[in-house]
């Protein structure tokens, strides 16, 4: 901008004469002028694109413009603001658009009519932020008298874009011009959610509600949803419906908002988020490479014409090991099959594309006997393959010159369409010839083909999809069903009303690829269970996929099969057994577990005896039983299993009835049976057996069981862990000399469910087990077995029981509802044996207040044992062993009560003899207060051998491994012999018993470890020591020096310690720590020197946890801990 304009827009500085001083002389301040106060940014602006006639007038206006001292003080709090200097404010120009009238007009009421006194003044600013057509329009008011130009210039602007029902229009179309929403784009939804609360604030000020309301309206912004959503508004539609309301615009935009909130989540970004590392191969990828558009020239060093390698048929004749030696001797890539660099050279980062070949090499040079060790065997006939529809519809294929009619197959792995040639020929299609390479599943091979538009029409010609090219090929796999399959197919319920069209003819003319995606939309479908078909509606018709009969001739033989427990769920195991119990468990809770606990608190409820949990529903429960095949196709596959297996049925109805004698199980009402009633959803179940007691089935929901890709669990809180820690209910069960162990019975189905969660929970059964009848509709009243919330809402009622019921029981019996119980067992013991047949009376009937009953009582005391059937009325709740095995598991160890001692059993699973084998193996070990550490600690050790040794999960074991493996697990069959003493004190009314804790550790080059002992004095007896708690671990796979590695022993041992003392408090009266590492004893004891982080680190726990004096030397030879270091190998 020239200089002189500059000058003419720069803010000008008004003298405004004051009050006078005291001393009589006046006072004078430079104030900015209302031109320049008004906005902040005419001065720097220069892009300003406004005309030179109106930078003339206005800048005019600026020179004449003075201030009287009136106005001075008018404008006063403006200009002697004293404070931070806001940010300036940009005003917008008015381009004419009605939408912005509003907008336009509150700002520049604000920023220019408040501040700028004079009308001429206002016009000029008001024709300078307009341009365009509002400009235009208000122009030729400066003409006018000042005061009526400017309320002249206002009415126009307000009479052509200010109008209401204009900018209600305006507002809406533009809403209207919002592109189709992807579910997959939370940015969209979000998008889509403001500017319909914008519009809404628009239209509400406006007073045009209705048109918000309106049906058309809604149905507009609806068909801009994703097809999923569209059928999530019509159920809340079908809600708002039967109450008798109308949905409404701002429905709408609250149905929207919650869904973009979802989606904006953290787990609703990780569900749409594209997956790493699943590029799935398409089974028919075609790369067009028109020889006119080549780019590279390079000679075949087969044939020598001009074209690359792989689309020599010189080179594509040759086997594969010929394909190998050519490359050799000619210097060819392997990779890419091109001259002049090196596989390690090659910038094509490509592996082969052979399905399970992982090699980096062309698939051209892949040899069927580079597959894995694992091969498959598939044998089927023909006749199998017809009954399974595989996307099929009969089309009408069209040219200008002729009409056939024949079968389309719908491909949605391809990414081109393809057509038989001798249909080609019938519709006298011409042909553009083209070189491709096809890629399949089979491998890439070279093949001359043509191309050439057409039409493809519906049966019925109601719709079309025009193919601009195709891929013309000698045949095209694929049979439709036979037609007593197709006639079964509407004997499937969800297909019965599926126009089905059929014809005579079998052959596939055309294969539809993604090349035509319009071919392929799903205009509707219909879903049955798992493995059953399911019918799409497309442009084209309807179609059928999946297997469309059950007939008895498909017979299908499998060889071998195997199910392979991921890596995950083996490692996450063996790593709670090591590390879990070790550590405080102290944690905070989570706000999914603080939700689940405010829910349930304020739900419960005490009636008829039992507690009534609510279940923790994450969201309103309004589901209207679309699972129902679900539920009736497991129902099926179970009734197959039932009826090949008599014991089972048995045991299974027996299961079943027995739910419905005890009241945890009811048929539904028949006013709960109505299409409208809500929640309905429908649980398979299945029988579970216990290896270790296969006597005993339990029928259990499966509440994991998925329909749409949601089950039961994903709409429920688990709730926190409210139970105590397993290995400090072991401990205390050690404490005393009487022991005394007891079972809730059935504890879940003790707790009731409300009426109004209880249609989430129904299953399909048989009445009276008469598998002749049709299921009928059952549900459950208790909480049940497989849901992920019913422990939790187990616990919390026994916990409320003791809480609410307390008064007139002792509070070492209140409190061992809390200490003394894991889920349902509860394991205790106590000095004396009044004591404990005390605590045996009133434990019992304080349960039974809250609905519970304790049975398989089981003492090592005799006295104990007198009372139980006075306290047990009925027979059946007592279940003494008085057979000669008197070994009894509790929270899975086992318990010889007569000897009062811990026995180790070891039965080895059939597991392969491989990696996952024996992770399986080690990994199922169950010792948690680590008696026999030094024994798994062997095969902990074999098994980090095998990761070094980078053998394959899947991969047969060699010789020296497999007589390592054999060998220990000889050994563990020996383990059977071993006893060790369940009670700490031995001796019953001895109170002056002294507990002093001895804590031992050691390393080695494989591992390290800690032990626990428990040195127990009586005044007139000889003290003696017994095995408490130990922990073993193998050495990191890097090599950690043995200083380190006995620094992380000590650390082990003071965390064992921790939780003996918190199992146990005030139990021990000293507690001792013992190493053999002098180099640990001087760092512990030496506190004015600095150390590295990671021994520092170690340090910091021991000066925690423990004292200096503490810690003593015990020489190596006497260090219990070294087995705990080395492990054991025999006895």
């Amino acid at each position: 901008m020239p200089n002189n304009r500059r000058r003419k827009l720069s803010p000008r500085l008004v003298d405004v004469k004051r009050d006078e001083q005291k001393d009589g002389s006046p006072q004078s301040k430079q104030v900015p002028s209302d031109a320049s106060m008004c906005h902040g940014s005419y001065s720097n602006r220069d892009d300003c694109n406004y005309s030179e006639s109106s930078c003339d007038i206005m800048s005019d206006g600026i020179e004449n413009l003075n201030l009287d001292v009136k106005q001075a003080k008018d404008v006063r709090p403006s200009a002697f603001f004293i404070g931070p200097e806001l940010p300036k404010v940009e005003l917008s120009y008015f381009d004419g658009q009605p939408r912005g009238y509003w907008k336009f007009l509150r700002e520049f009421e604000t920023y220019v009519e408040s501040r700028v006194k004079d009308d001429g003044q206002r016009l000029l600013y008001l024709i300078h932020y307009c341009k365009g057509k509002a400009k235009t329009a208000i122009e030729g008011c400066v003409m006018l008298e000042a005061s009526f130009g400017y309320k002249k210039a206002k009415e126009i602007l307000k009479r052509l874009f200010g109008q209401a029902h204009v900018i209600a229009r305006e507002t809406l179309e533009d809403l209207f011009k919002t592109t189709n929403v992807d579910y997959s784009d939370p940015e969209q939804l979000t998008n889509l959610a403001i500017r319909m609360e914008n519009c809404s604030m628009v239209l509400k000020q406006m007073k045009y509600t209705a048109d918000l309301n309106s049906l058309i309206t809604l149905e507009r912004i609806v068909g801009l949803l994703p097809q999923v959503m569209q059928a999530q508004w019509a159920d809340w539609v079908d809600e708002l419906t039967e109450d008798n309301r109308e949905p409404t615009f701002d429905e709408l935009t609250q149905f929207i908002a919650s869904r973009a909130r979802v989606a904006n989540s953290r787990f609703g970004r990780l569900a749409n988020r594209p997956r790493k590392g699943h590029n799935v191969k398409t089974n028919c990828h075609l790369q067009l490479e028109q020889a006119n558009n080549s780019k590279e020239k390079a000679k075949c060093s087969v044939c020598s014409l001009d074209h690359a390698i792989y689309k020599c048929p010189k080179f594509l004749a040759l086997t594969v090991q010929e394909r190998w030696s050519h490359a050799k001797v000619n210097g060819i890539c392997f990779v890419c099959l091109r001259q002049g660099h090196k596989v390690s050279e090659c910038k094509l980062a490509k592996r082969c594309n052979v399905e399970g070949c992982e090699r980096k090499h062309h698939s051209l040079l892949h040899s069927e006997s580079e597959k894995p060790g694992t091969s498959s065997c598939c044998g089927y006939t023909k006749s199998l393959i017809s009954q399974v529809c595989l996307g099929m519809i009969p089309v009408r294929l069209k040219s200008r010159k002729a009409e056939i009619v024949g079968y389309a197959l719908l491909d949605n792995g391809s990414d081109v369409t393809l057509i038989k040639s001798n249909c080609l020929r019938s519709l006298g299609l011409s042909e553009d010839e083209a070189s491709v390479v096809v890629e399949t599943v089979g491998g890439i091979r070279t093949m001359k083909v043509t191309s050439a538009p057409f039409e493809v029409h519906s049966l019925d010609q109601s719709e079309h999809v025009t193919i601009e090219g195709a891929l013309v090929v000698a045949s095209i796999p694929g049979h439709k069903p036979t037609k007593s399959a197709m006639n079964n197919l509407v004997k499937w319920p969800h297909l019965s009303d599926v126009p089905i069209d059929s014809l005579d003819s079998e052959e596939v003319l055309l294969l539809i690829g993604c090349d035509v995606p319009e071919a392929h939309w799903v205009l509707d479908q219909r879903l049955g269970g798992r493995k059953n078909p399911y019918a799409v509606k497309t442009l084209l018709g309807w179609t059928v996929f999946g297997p469309a009969s059950y007939s008895e001739h498909r017979k299908r033989v499998v060889n071998h099969t195997s199910k392979l427990q991921t890596l995950e769920n083996e490692i996450r195991k063996l790593y709670d057994v090591e590390f879990s119990d070790v550590y405080s468990n102290d944690k905070s809770v989570s706000l999914e577990d603080s939700a689940a606990i405010r829910i349930v608190e304020e739900g419960t409820r005490f009636e008829n005896g039992h507690f009534v949990v609510p279940i923790p529903w994450k969201v309103n429960p309004n589901m209207k039983g679309g699972n129902y095949e679900v539920a009736s196709s497991r129902l099926q596959s179970l009734k197959r299993r039932l009826l090949k297996d008599d014991i089972l049925y048995i045991k299974y109805t027996k299961g079943i009835e027995s739910n419905f004698i005890k009241g945890y199980a009811e048929k539904i009402p028949e006013m709960q049976l109505q299409p409208s009633y809500r929640p309905r959803w429908y649980l398979p179940h299945h029988a579970v057996i216990n290896p270790k007691k296969p006597e005993k089935l339990r029928v259990v929901l499966d509440c994991a069981a998925k329909f749409a890709g949601v089950s039961l669990n994903d709409m429920i809180y688990q709730g926190p862990d409210t139970t105590a820690e397993l290995v400090c209910i072991l401990l205390r069960f050690r404490k005393e000399a009487v022991a005394i162990s007891a079972d809730v019975e059935e504890m879940f189905m003790q707790v009731k469910v409300p009426e109004s969660d209880r249609g989430a929970l129904r299953f399909l059964w048989w009445q009276e087990g008469d598998m002749s009848r049709e299921p009928s509709e059952f549900q459950m009243t208790s909480h049940p077995f497989g849901a992920i919330s019913s422990p939790f809402c187990a616990n919390f009622a026994l916990n409320k029981t003791a809480q609410i019921f307390s008064d007139g029981y002792d509070g070492y019996v209140v409190d061992a509802v809390k200490n003394n119980f894991y889920v349902d067992d509860c394991l205790i013991s106590f000095s004396t044996c009044d004591q404990a047949k005390s605590f045996v009376k009133q434990i019992s009937e304080l349960l039974c207040r809250g609905g519970f009953k304790l049975k398989k009582w089981v003492t090592n005391s005799e006295e104990v044992r007198t009372i139980l059937p006075d306290v047990c009325k009925e027979q059946s709740l007592i279940e003494m062993s008085t057979s000669y095995d008197t070994t009894h598991r509790t929270l899975g160890v086992e318990w010889d009560f007569k000897q009062d001692v811990f026995k180790f059993y070891f039965d080895t699973p059939e597991r392969p003899l491989t990696r996952r084998g024996i992770l399986s193996i080690v990994s199922s070990l169950f010792d948690p207060l680590g008696l026999i550490a030094p024994v798994c600690l062997t095969a902990k050790l074999l098994l980090q051998k095998l990761c070094k040794s980078q053998i394959g999960w899947d991969q047969p074991l060699n010789e020296p491994y497999i007589s390592a493996w054999l060998s220990w697990v000889n050994f563990m069959r020996q383990i059977g012999h071993v006893t060790i003493a369940r009670g700490i004190k031995r001796r019953i009314d001895e109170p002056d018993a002294k507990v002093e804790l001895h804590l031992f550790s050691d390393a080695s080059e494989v591992g390290y470890g800690a032990v626990a002992y428990a040195r127990v004095s009586y005044l007139k007896e000889p003290p003696y020591c017994i095995l408490l708690y130990s922990k073993s671990r193998v050495a990191p796979i890097r090599q950690v020096t043995i200083p380190r590695l006995e620094m992380a022993a000590a650390v082990l041992s003071v965390r064992l310690s921790e939780v003996l003392r918190r199992s146990l408090p005030n139990f021990f009266c000293k507690v001792n720590f013992h190493t053999d590492s002098m180099i640990v004893l001087y760092y512990i004891k030496n506190v004015e020197n600095r150390y590295s982080t990671y021994i520092a680190n170690r340090l910091a726990v021991v000066h925690q946890y423990t004292k200096v004096e503490q810690w003593n030397y015990v020489k190596s030879s006497h260090n219990p801990a070294d087995w705990t270091s080395r492990g054991i190998q025999k006895m």
